[in-house]
Parts: C-alpha cells; sequence; structure tokens
C-alpha cells in the first residue's frame, strides 16, 4: 500500500505544505524509497530538511537515496550532517563507513568502524564489516578478534550477511 501512502502524503503536502514542519515530505520520502523512487525521495527528504527545525533524520534518509542513486558524496555530505546532530548514533557511523568503502576510503570507514562499534558494541553487521576489512588491510589478528566476537553472537557467515536489508531503513 506504499503507492497509496505516496499519494496520500502528496495530497496532504499540496494542501499543506508546512504541515508537520517537513514530517509529511519525510514520510512521502519513504513511501518513496520503498517504491524505489529514488530521485524523488531526494526531492521530497530535501523538502523535509528545509522545513524541519530538527532534520538530522531526513539527512540520514535522503543519504540512502542519494547512495542507492550512486551519489555518494552527496550521501556522505548527507551523512556528515546528521552525525554533527547526532554524533552518538551507530547506524549513522555505520552507514557512513559503508560509503566510505564503496569510495575505496578505506581509512576512514575503519575509523567510522570503530566509533560505531564504542557506541553500540552489539552491531553485528558493523563488527563483521570491520572484520572483513581488517582482514582486505592484512590486520590478521584484529581481524580474527572481529571474527571470534562476531561467532560468539552469531551463527551467520559474516560475508554473508543481507547488507541490503540491514542498510534499508524501510525494512
Amino acid at each position: 500500500m506504499w503507492a497509496s501512502a505516496a499519494d496520500d502524503y502528496s495530497a496532504v503536502a499540496f494542501l499543506d505544505p508546512d504541515f508537520g514542519e517537513g514530517l509529511v515530505f519525510d514520510n512521502l520520502g519513504i513511501a518513496q524509497m520503498v517504491q524505489g523512487k529514488f530521485a524523488e525521495a531526494i526531492v521530497s527528504f530535501s523538502r523535509a530538511i528545509g522545513r524541519s527545525k530538527v532534520p538530522a533524520m531526513s539527512y540520514f534518509k535522503r543519504s540512502l537515496a542519494y547512495q542507492k542513486t550512486g551519489q555518494l558524496d552527496a550521501a556522505i555530505s548527507d551523512m556528515n550532517a546528521t552525525i554533527q546532530s547526532l554524533p552518538r548514533y551507530a547506524e549513522a557511523h555505520h552507514r557512513r563507513a559503508q560509503q566510505f568503502l564503496r569510495k575505496g576510503l578505506d581509512g576512514l570507514a575503519l575509523i567510522d568502524l570503530n566509533t560505531a562499534l564504542e557506541l553500540d558494541p552489539d552491531d553485528l553487521y558493523a563488527r563483521a564489516d570491520r572484520a572483513l576489512l581488517h582482514e582486505r588491510l592484512g590486520n590478521t589478528q584484529a581481524a580474527q578478534d572481529d571474527f571470534r566476537r562476531f561467532a560468539e553472537s552469531s551463527r551467520a557467515d559474516p560475508r554473508s550477511l543481507d547488507r541490503e536489508a540491514h542498510l534499508d531503513f524501510s525494512r
């Protein structure tokens, strides 16, 4: 029913674009993303950011939409805005690490993965990502430590985790 929800949010936005201080555009953006309409979602989240007094989560969601469209610099910029407002939000650090990895910025990704795990030591996805990054970088002992800690909490193979499910906030 996401298409119907998007239609309803569009109608509300047309009638009162300031309704909920950007919340209607934020919800519209979510409905659009779930339908795979990432360019439209970027516009909606931008409108939400312009109307919100606290836009951090709209930046967070727009970052994912930018990421889905391959606009990694814009995605990182929006995640920077999220982290500036919510520095203890572990998922923002983890998500930015994923974006850094996609750009080949392993050192910055490692810093963000370390921060994400300091803030949320139980995040198995961040633990798996850091283990794999350590392994790729040749940090054998650090990789083994992370793989061991991962195995203490999960029987899953860290290489086969569904990262898209984890990174898609709409699931």
